[in-house]
């Protein structure tokens, strides 16, 4: 019988607290986004985006983005 738990890897090397929050989305992307890169964690371009609708429900789908250009100020 096969255990997927050999290939489960642990995000534990940052959290996020609300102080560190901007007001600009795209700042903030750009600071993860770095750290990751600077981590040297595998698909450092991957994520979850999660929210929910009207009703409460969650939605978690997991892009990875491929392409990028933020002009920050």
């Amino acid at each position: 019988m096969s255990t997927f738990n050999q290939y489960r890897r642990e995000y534990t090397l940052a959290t996020l607290d609300e102080s560190q929050l901007t007001d600009e989305p795209f700042t903030l992307f750009k600071i993860w986004l770095d750290d990751a890169i600077k981590a040297e964690i595998p698909d450092p371009n991957a994520m979850t985006v999660a929210t929910v609708d009207p009703s409460g429900r969650p939605s978690q789908p997991r892009p990875q983005v491929h392409r990028h250009h933020v002009i920050l100020p």
